[in-house]
């Protein structure tokens, strides 16, 4: 069980009124005693974030139960906001100037980590608290300067080579494939550390541009797929709207696809998409459609897997509808229809049969309700020479 959002709106709310704020004095002690505790918490062999919690039910007992879905008592409760307010008050006043270890901004992270399971925290503390200029500029240096070493016990360092020349030639479709044999790997952008997970939440919050100028000065793939795999869904789809990069647009659109997928696949739930996501998608399929050199790697890429990603037919068919002439031919010469089911070819679930036309009519279907008679007449005559022949 987690802490009930409501209960954390609440805790929030009344934070962020005048009252006492409570240190987390046994956290703190603990971190500057560290020569470096932000490395120490970058070592996963370290198990920093069980040592971090540990100190933090110390001081707080009433944390441990907090999680187990218990309402605390009066006083634990002011207390909890007490604390929150210490969290909140000094992302405001935060200095890199005066906390050169990162001790403090460490130990606001351990209470956003905390409480991040309620409901996603940085988006509930109110702008206010999280316009510090000191504080986006020392995350926008976390975040661009993050490197990965993506290693593998089983003999791939050819495929991580491979990905690497993929990466130079904005290779999206060859990209796609190495990253799903990747994730198998000894990878760190599946399980990242609580500094690097809450410099990127973080920043979204206090400034999603400043965020979006710190990942497009990353030339590895990796460290892209990590931010968008610590970002909510909707986030993902904003930071893709807002990046002229092609690996970041492509990394956000590809978590976003995956998380979906894989709801469907293994508990066979209908894909569901809510309003501004699929406004969001069509705008960002918009984007990639205004120029066709990069529309291609995009259709190369999510053509040929077109029966996983059910979930956008309706954006695509939305922006396709707009698209020019050159735009909508390269979609139908990528088209590929299949007589029958396909197989999705996932290891775990090899006999998994998925219709693979469906998808293609509901693009269409969309497509027709929204383009004009022209654009309408040059796809059916672009489907028809295809099949035709």
């Amino acid at each position: 069980m987690t802490i009930s959002p409501s209960l954390l709106s609440q805790a929030i709310n009344e934070a962020v009124k005048p009252g006492n704020s409570i240190p987390p004095s046994e956290l703190i002690e603990f971190l500057d005693n560290l020569p470096d505790p932000f490395k120490f918490l970058n070592d996963h062999n370290q198990n920093g974030h069980g040592l971090i919690y540990k100190k933090l039910y110390q001081q707080f007992p009433f944390l441990q139960f907090l999680i187990k879905g218990q309402h605390p008592d009066s006083a634990d409760f002011q207390t909890w906001v007490g604390l929150i307010r210490w969290c909140i008050e000094n992302v405001r006043d935060w200095l890199s100037d005066n906390d050169s270890k990162r001790v403090k901004l460490i130990a606001i992270f351990s209470i956003a980590d905390f409480n991040l399971s309620a409901g996603r925290f940085w988006p509930l503390v109110p702008k206010s608290y999280v316009q510090n200029v000191s504080l986006v500029t020392s995350l926008k240096n976390t975040v661009s300067t993050c490197t990965f070493d993506i290693t593998s016990t089983q003999g791939d360092s050819e495929l991580i080579y491979n990905i690497k020349l993929y990466e130079r030639e904005v290779d999206l479709a060859n990209i796609l494939r190495s990253i799903s044999h990747v994730e198998f790997l000894q990878s760190p952008f599946d399980n990242p550390h609580l500094c690097w997970t809450h410099s990127v939440l973080c920043l979204f919050q206090c400034d999603v541009l400043a965020l979006v100028e710190a990942a497009e000065k990353i030339n590895s793939i990796f460290p892209l797929l990590s931010i968008t795999a610590i970002l909510p869904r909707e986030q993902r789809l904003i930071l893709a709207l807002k990046s002229n990069n092609q690996l970041l647009k492509f990394c956000s659109v590809y978590h976003f696809l995956k998380d979906n997928f894989c709801i469907w696949l293994e508990r066979r739930q209908p894909k569901v998409i809510s309003v501004e996501e699929e406004t969001l998608l069509s705008q960002i399929f918009i984007q990639i459609m205004a120029d066709k050199k990069i529309l291609i790697p995009w259709l190369n890429a999510l053509m040929p897997k077109v029966y996983w990603y059910g979930i956008v037919q309706k954006s695509l068919g939305s922006a396709l509808s707009t698209a020019s002439n050159g735009a909508i031919t390269a979609y139908v010469e990528r088209i590929q229809l299949h007589f029958g089911n396909v197989n999705v070819g996932m290891p775990w679930q090899q006999d998994t049969l998925v219709p693979g036309r469906e998808q293609i009519s509901e693009c269409l279907r969309e497509f027709g309700k929204n383009a004009n008679k022209e654009k309408r007449q040059l796809l059916w005559q672009l489907a028809y020479q295809k099949w035709d022949n």
